[in-house]
């Protein structure tokens, strides 16, 4: 397991797309860009109103180049070596562009969850992304799994952190039903796991052991 440092964290609302419509570095707060550039995470919840699950946008600096990070994160093989809670990932297709996952998580008190994503990724110019979506996986039982998860990686050099990836990283998930007494589930799924993603990440580029070529 890739030994986790510290990485910042912002997170706010934004939609699915190339056309982006949140913040960008450009936009942020002068204390939101100072809790970007001092490392301190910051996490903001979305209120959905009356739709199920959580939601979610990161921003944060990786200090490696927008090309090594977007190879560390489509080399999704690598994934149970340093992403929280990622016990294994059975890559069942890939092509040029896009791959076809199952996730497998291994959760506190001996929970698990399995579900299984198609994952899509790309370059324009000096931008990089990947976006995923939940598909069906009908051998497996709705209590094993989650309801729905979707969202995105957004990769790009920002002349004002020179050096480092200017990272935007957004996410949606409805765990579905939760036994009583599990609701905590919902937050390990969303809110808990997040700095520790862009963390773990960061830590894992600063390894150089990106496995795929």
């Amino acid at each position: 397991m890739a030994q986790k440092t510290k990485a910042t964290v912002l997170i706010v609302f934004l939609t699915l797309g190339w056309s982006l419509t949140g913040h960008t570095a450009e936009t942020l707060r002068a204390d939101q860009l100072k809790r970007l550039e001092s490392g301190e995470p910051v996490v903001i919840p979305i209120d959905l109103g009356d739709k199920p699950g959580q939601e979610f946008e990161m921003y944060g600096l990786i200090p490696a180049t927008p090309e090594y990070v977007y190879k560390s994160i489509v080399c999704l093989e690598d994934y149970p070596k340093f992403m929280p809670n990622m016990e294994a990932i059975d890559i069942l297709s890939r092509d040029a562009n896009s791959l076809l996952v199952n996730y497998h998580l291994a959760l506190p008190m001996g929970q698990s969850k399995k579900y299984r994503l198609k994952i899509t990724h790309s370059k324009q110019g000096s931008e990089y992304r990947l976006d995923w979506v939940q598909v069906a996986w009908p051998e497996i039982s709705e209590s094993d799994s989650i309801k729905d998860t979707q969202g995105y990686w957004h990769l790009r050099a920002d002349p004002r952190f020179p050096g480092k990836t200017f990272v935007h990283y957004r996410v949606y998930t409805d765990p579905g039903s939760i036994p009583f007494g599990f609701g905590w589930i919902v937050d390990v799924l969303t809110r808990l796991s997040l700095p520790g993603v862009l963390e773990s990440t960061s830590a894992w580029t600063q390894e150089k052991k990106v496995s795929c070529r």
